[in-house]
């Protein structure tokens, strides 16, 4: 990131491939006084991205559901060692767009609705 600004300093917009490279980005837009010149994003959805979020750091994570992705990569394992059943093409385990800033025609969640999710709070599906 220290790089890139370095070499373009009107970036306006970051998108992060993991919150941790998302928050280094953003300690290196911070340290050049740019965090409220450049809306950043990310993706995975942990707790510290969606705190990220909710602190104003990140305007928006993606969240994964690593648990269901475990669960069914089981299942198909367990499909394949019973009846040798090979599992195939894309299976969507989900995601959920976090963002206390929604935007119209974007379907999302907002960080209070992430992080019971994260912490498994029943009342949220």
């Amino acid at each position: 990131m220290e790089n890139l600004l370095q070499r373009n300093p009107n970036v306006n917009v970051v998108y992060s491939m993991n919150e941790p490279s998302g928050r280094g980005a953003y300690a290196a837009i911070k340290s050049r006084g740019l965090a409220s010149n450049i809306t950043m994003g990310s993706i995975d959805g942990g707790c510290e991205g969606v705190r990220d979020v909710a602190a104003g750091q990140f305007a928006v994570t993606v969240m994964q559901f690593p648990r269901k992705m475990a669960i069914e990569g089981v299942d198909a394992g367990v499909a394949y060692a019973a009846t040798g059943a090979k599992p195939s093409g894309f299976h969507n385990t989900g995601s959920a767009v976090i963002t206390d800033r929604p935007l119209a025609g974007i379907e999302s969640q907002n960080t209070t609705w992430g992080l019971k999710k994260l912490l498994g709070i029943r009342s949220v599906q």
